[in-house]
């Protein structure tokens, strides 16, 4: 059974976050390795004691460090030009979308690619792992994204 874990959590650590890090210190306990991903640092100090060692040691989307340049990149190109399809036809065929709601999610691709690899270098990355981030990201997305996502 792979021990590690990778858990992906918009701007950690936060306020009402501390769920999160009794979760992460219950999973060390049953022998587990978590490994913290981001979306972003919060916008606002966070006071709860443990939240500069938990800054330390989850790894953020944005923004982006000098090796990302070479790692997302790479990432994208192992995805392969289904992959590359599949995201580009999803905005195409998006009904009402301006032309930066196109970047963004050219932007969401980026992220995507930054996910996986991090996901991958740390062991976490399985057959299982994009399916159930779509799941957990398609409720942030705006409704005519979603319905062609799902589609």
């Amino acid at each position: 059974m792979n021990k590690q874990i990778g858990y992906f959590i918009p701007e950690f650590p936060g306020q009402t976050h501390t769920w999160i890090w009794r979760e992460y210190q219950a999973m060390l306990e049953l022998g587990m390795k978590p490994h913290m991903i981001s979306t972003r640092r919060p916008p606002t100090k966070v006071v709860h004691t443990w939240a500069q060692k938990a800054q330390s040691m989850t790894d953020y989307l944005i923004p982006f460090e000098t090796k990302d340049f070479v790692k997302v990149p790479i990432e994208l190109i192992k995805a392969g030009p289904i992959a590359w399809w599949r995201c580009l036809s999803v905005m195409a065929n998006t009904k009402n979308l301006s032309f930066s709601q196109r970047l963004y999610y050219l932007v969401l691709i980026v992220m995507g690619a930054k996910l996986a690899c991090l996901a991958r270098t740390q062991g976490c990355l399985t057959s299982t792992f994009i399916p159930v981030a779509m799941l957990l990201i398609l409720p942030y997305l705006p409704p005519y994204f979603r319905r062609s996502l799902i589609v």
